[in-house]
């Protein structure tokens, strides 16, 4: 699913309100042998008004971001670390207390949260955040080097990053695209789409049509009981299993090599070793799932 992002969307007569840069903790932390700056890091807490219905974004770099939806809630709480970069303690520590994060509220209600640095960010500085709000319409988060956690959400999840795990617990739907790091997904009531590499995928109580790519990792799919939609999920050098409850009707074609194939409680399953077709009910969605090196495991159980 391609997500036109919310951002573009800012109008002019978006207000922009800012972390108070708070006097109390800043940690200096030298790096490894191999840099000689020095890190500074620093606490930044905001609060604003919560709009009900409305989108959340939360953009980053470098950290790790949890979005909490509890519905109820009238204020947006945002708990945020940022940390700088520079050659000496002294240089660090100043270039910390620049570091704001803001939030700016757009003519059409989306709420887009992000960290400003001074000039550009530099290499390795960064920021992490959790931020709790009340319902909304949709969460999008971006961010890399950093794992992602969505949990409570009512609507749309979309989440983009690089070199982290993501947990989405909840959603209408969820897209998640990440790189190096394991997808946990759970209780989505709509569509799922996931991309990532060299990571396992798990799919909990799914209720509608699923995608999952990655490489070099399990993919794990449990289904509803009262699934019916279509499944595809592709993966290489690891083992698959597809767990269906119920009476499902499902047309599974499955292709591994160097691998084996099994299905229990299927109706009917033909084909080679290598390459099977195996038929639930009356076979009304169509699926796939394909491995290399690794085997597949499909279970129905009643």
């Amino acid at each position: 699913m391609e997500c036109i992002s919310p951002l573009l969307r800012r109008g002019r007569g978006a207000t922009a309100l800012r972390a108070p840069i708070l006097a109390g903790f800043v940690a200096l932390s030298a790096l490894s042998a191999c840099s000689s700056l020095v890190r500074a890091t620093a606490d930044r807490d905001l609060a604003v008004e919560h709009v009900a219905g409305s989108e959340l974004v939360v953009e980053s770099r470098n950290g790790s971001i949890e979005v909490v939806v509890e519905p109820g809630r009238t204020e947006v709480q945002v708990d945020a670390v940022v940390q700088a970069r520079a050659k000496t303690a002294a240089l660090a520590k100043d270039r910390v207390e620049e570091i704001e994060v803001h939030a700016t509220r757009g003519e059409d209600g989306v709420l887009f949260i992000h960290p400003v640095f001074p000039e550009e960010a530099r290499g390795g500085e960064g920021c992490s955040m959790v931020v709790k709000v009340g319902e909304v319409a949709g969460v999008e988060i971006r961010t890399s080097n950093g794992k992602v956690v969505v949990s409570g959400a009512s609507g749309a999840v979309v989440v983009r990053t690089s070199n982290g795990r993501v947990d989405v617990f909840g959603g209408d739907s969820a897209d998640v695209t990440s790189s190096n790091g394991n997808v946990l997904v759970q209780e989505v009531r709509g569509a799922i789409d996931v991309e990532t590499s060299n990571a396992g995928v798990e799919l909990e109580g799914v209720a509608s049509r699923a995608k999952v790519r990655t490489s070099n990792g399990r993919i794990r799919f449990a289904a509803r009981s009262d699934y019916r939609s279509p499944f595809d999920l592709k993966t290489s050098n690891a083992n698959v299993d597809v767990e269906l409850s119920g009476l499902p009707s499902g047309r599974v074609e499955v292709q591994t090599s160097n691998g084996s194939i099994t299905a229990e409680g299927a109706d009917e399953v033909e084909g080679s070793k290598r390459s099977k077709t195996v038929l639930f009910g009356e076979g009304a969605e169509q699926c796939k799932v394909k491995t290399s090196n690794g085997n597949v495991r499909l279970t129905r159980t009643s």
